[in-house]
């Protein structure tokens, strides 16, 4: 026996882009089904937890899954050279992900949508002018669910989007991260930055602090770049920080792994009876993997075109282009300006990321960053960087050289 279930709108994927769509369009009296194939939202854990400030701004977010605020980062190059950054004001806040998951998911139950657990869908069965029908397997049996409309927020390696002919992000980050106790901190208010090939090719590792002595420890690997297993590089940055003293009598409390999507964003992220939201659509910027904010965004943006669609009972692409036009505008350039700075300096030597850090601070470029710096907004400290980066870049030879590289590699990454 299969079981059936009907509704106007189906969201797949319960973490904090499913629900917030789903929230949208259950409030505006639309039968929603909000679908998780894990049997509790918010677990297992994938992510850091590192939300910008700006999205409790602009959005109804859960105040107690707040659990530290940052306003500093340091900065380790691969020769161990650090360099601080300090914001006058709180910059972004460490949360606990499973409540915070769990939290939203509860606000889209009390405006009407209904939660089905332990329900992975996995293809599409036939698809109609007006409406979809999706197979899944719901406590391992199977089940059919019967939509007008589909969001997909599946996550970094979603299976619907290619099902609707749309091409999936092509290179992913995988992830570890070790919740420990017993580490050593300068200051519990800065996120600790580590960049280094041997334990973090095409991206970095990162020390997040939690309490006075409990952080999360971890890092990316870019996919397309590793030659190891994860657990051979977080191994080495373990090894690392014992070395230099930062974890003494420590303990692993909690072991979190995942992937991310390492860009570029899919486009279009929209097609018949589907659009397509957060790290699904690779809406993560690839300088930092941050993807929770423009998650959160994009899913705003669909729920509110999901319901001006089915208001005109026309869920057609055409229709639902407007979505893409929306989130474009809204943060499409933060990723593009992002994606290209990952180019850059993916394709540097640790020799010249060290040296670009230390150019950093004796080119007092720091003081940039922390007055325009935004971690939500990347692209805001671009260009006031570039006079400052090119006038002191031209007093050395030296500096010429790392100049007309990373000029040379930001070329490279635009027409290719």
């Amino acid at each position: 026996m299969i079981g059936f279930y009907t509704c106007d709108v189906l969201v797949v994927g319960a973490g904090p882009a499913g629900s917030i769509a789903a929230s949208i369009v259950a409030k505006k009296g639309f039968k929603t089904i909000l679908c998780e194939e894990h049997k509790m939202v918010g677990r297992p854990c994938h992510c850091t937890g590192k939300l910008s400030v700006h999205a409790f701004r602009e959005f109804n977010l859960p105040k107690d899954s707040i659990l530290n605020s940052v306003k500093a980062a340091k900065l380790y190059s691969p020769g161990g050279f650090k360099l601080d950054i300090r914001k006058d004001s709180v910059d972004s806040y460490i949360i606990d992900r499973e409540l915070f998951d769990s939290r939203l998911s509860d606000l889209a139950c009390s405006r009407g949508a209904d939660l089905l657990l332990r329900t992975r869908v996995y293809d599409v069965e036939r698809e109609f002018e007006t409406h979809v029908i999706l197979k899944a397997r719901k406590d391992g049996s199977p089940v059919r669910l019967r939509s007008r409309l589909i969001i997909d927020a599946e996550g970094a390696t979603p299976i619907l989007p290619g099902k609707f002919g749309l091409r999936p992000v092509s290179d992913l980050l995988l992830g570890v991260q070790y919740e420990i106790s017993g580490v050593q901190f300068e200051s519990p208010d800065s996120v600790e930055l580590y960049f280094n090939r041997i334990f973090a090719p095409g991206f970095f590792a990162w020390v997040v602090p939690l309490s006075e002595c409990r952080a999360r420890v971890g890092l990316c690997v870019r996919r397309s770049m590793a030659t190891s297993p994860i657990n051979q590089y977080i191994d080495r940055f373990i090894r690392m920080l014992i070395d230099r003293g930062r974890l003494r009598d420590f303990k692993v409390e909690k072991v979190l792994a995942g992937v991310e999507p390492a860009g570029p964003y899919i486009s279009p992220s929209y097609s018949d009876n589907i659009m397509v939201v957060g790290d699904s659509a690779g809406h993560v910027k690839p300088t930092s993997g941050g993807g929770i904010y423009f998650g959160l965004k994009a899913a705003k943006l669909a729920g509110e075109t999901a319901v001006k669609c089915l208001d005109k009972m026309n869920v057609s692409k055409w229709q639902l282009r407007v979505y893409e036009d929306e989130w474009v505008r809204a943060f499409g350039r933060e990723l593009n300006v992002t994606f290209l700075l990952r180019r850059i300096l993916n394709s540097l030597t640790d020799d010249e990321v060290d040296r670009l850090i230390r150019k950093m601070s004796e080119w007092d470029i720091k003081s940039v960053v922390e007055r325009y710096g935004d971690t939500a907004y990347q692209s805001k400290v671009i260009f006031p960087l570039i006079p400052r980066f090119l006038k002191r870049s031209l007093e050395k030879l030296d500096d010429i050289s790392l100049l007309a590289r990373i000029a040379a590699e930001g070329f490279l990454a635009l027409i290719t």
